[in-house]
């Protein structure tokens, strides 16, 4: 089902756009990318391969506090390309940290036209373990096996930074700077599809404007419909 692999499909972002590959300069990197502040945004674009015309917004869109901690809601809203005829799919996690520091405590997913749907409580805290700890193994892994090229000067439709160049192991490389909200300028996948930066700035509100209705999962209680 959908909702299903939508958990571990946003963590696999998370990996992608993050500064994991940069340990091989700098380990702690893996361990101390700070969420965003509330309204960071950045957009990108992909050309050639699957994904080829795909548009992709990720945003820190509000938080909330919870007793002594606060929690803050990333989204992630993808379209054009083979989604086209779809509609945005727009996926948002209450997260408390990112990467190896992740902890979930809220999914919300709309999928086109279709009504926002929440997911109860018990599958977010069944699922976001397994998620997380998939997650870190990743990141582990890139940080151990990614080779530093060197640092340049890398112009994408966003704009000119000075970015670490990296390439994995797999054939992919990236382009990625601490100067980001999620890190990442530019990446090149082995089969040659390219994701570019083309905006970044503040403001960014969520993308569901309507009250999430609770998701449907058999013998779970659903989420109240909070956010």
């Amino acid at each position: 089902m959908q909702h299903r692999r939508m958990l571990p499909s946003l963590f696999i972002i998370g990996c992608l756009t993050g500064a994991g590959p940069l340990v091989s300069q700098d380990v702690s990197i893996c361990h101390t990318i700070p969420v965003p502040p509330v309204g960071s945004w950045v957009t990108y674009h992909s050309t050639g391969g699957y994904n080829d015309g795909e548009k992709t917004r990720l945003a820190i869109t509000g938080s909330e506090r919870h007793g002594d901690s606060t929690y803050y809601w990333f989204e992630a809203k993808q379209e054009g390309g083979k989604r086209e005829q779809e509609g945005p799919q727009i996926y948002q996690m209450l997260i408390s940290g990112l990467f190896s520091q992740i902890s979930v405590h809220a999914i919300v997913v709309k999928q086109g036209q279709k009504p926002a749907q929440r997911a109860p409580d018990a599958f977010v805290a069944m699922m976001a373990p397994h998620a997380a700890q998939g997650a870190t193994s990743a990141l582990e892994k890139a940080c151990r096996d990614a080779k530093v090229v060197g640092v340049e000067t890398v112009q994408v439709p966003g704009g000119s930074f000075r970015a670490t160049h990296f390439k994995g192991t797999d054939g992919g490389e990236g382009w990625v700077t601490r100067d980001l909200p999620f890190a990442m300028v530019k990446f090149v996948s082995r089969g040659g599809e390219v994701t570019e930066l083309t905006g970044r700035g503040t403001g960014a509100k969520s993308s569901i404007t309507e009250t999430p209705q609770p998701m449907t999962i058999p013998g779970m209680a659903p989420a109240k419909p909070s956010h």
